[in-house]
């Protein structure tokens, strides 16, 4: 299975890796005041945050959220992109539009999408206290990846076993990559050859580490 290939990271290692973040975000919003900041990266259970394969996840979705957003008329001014940290890979776009429009199109995408529901995309702005949320634009709570109830519900009650959860994320893997109509697009997604206004291994981004992090 996909999530039991790599290094465990400890709860130390996540919770730096969320000050992390969040001191990027901060950065981000202070240099760009008047944009929408977004925090872009996996959500999926377990100790293993990265491996090939949830790396080339992350450059295949976040291809499709970067043409998602160029088709709404995006203006982006600013991307940085992570694909090596040991906590996961992770991404920082800073768009000028609005931060309820770019959450929309966000949530869209995380429901609609073949590989959404393993993305996580937090959408913010200098001087609102915290993230927008599903709930401040009138949208469905996120779904629950095993039983579709939603995600927060399952959460705090446990109720699925870390084994029910990775089994669920192969599924969907699986499922993007199962059907042999699929799978040349498929391989030239995940192997980061798509020329996408995401594509990492390309100049349009380049990967910076601005931040001063790997």
């Amino acid at each position: 299975m996909i999530l039991d290939s790599g290094q465990p990271q400890s709860l130390e290692a996540i919770l730096e890796g969320r000050q992390w973040r969040e001191d990027a975000q901060r950065s981000l919003m202070d240099e760009f005041p008047e944009s929408t900041v977004v925090a872009i990266k996996l959500n999926t259970p377990g100790a293993i945050k990265t491996n090939a394969a949830l790396r080339a996840i992350f450059r295949a979705g976040l291809a499709e959220f970067a043409d998602r957003a160029q088709d709404e008329g995006f203006c982006d001014e600013r991307w940085h992109v992570y694909i090596s940290r040991a906590t996961g890979p992770e991404a920082f776009v800073v768009y000028k539009d609005d931060w309820r429009w770019v959450k929309a199109v966000a949530v869209r995408f995380e429901d609609a999408s073949a590989m959404g529901r393993l993305f996580d995309i937090d959408v913010m702005r200098h001087g609102q206290v915290g993230q927008l949320s599903r709930t401040d634009l009138g949208m469905p709570q996120r779904r629950c990846l095993v039983c579709s109830r939603p995600a927060k519900e399952c959460a705090r009650s446990q109720t699925h076993s870390a084994q029910e959860l990775k089994e669920a994320v192969e599924r969907r893997y699986l499922d993007y990559c199962g059907t042999a109509a699929r799978r040349l697009r498929c391989a030239a997604k995940l192997s980061g050859d798509r020329a996408g206004r995401a594509s990492v291994d390309g100049a349009n981004p380049a990967p910076t580490e601005e931040f001063g992090h790997v």
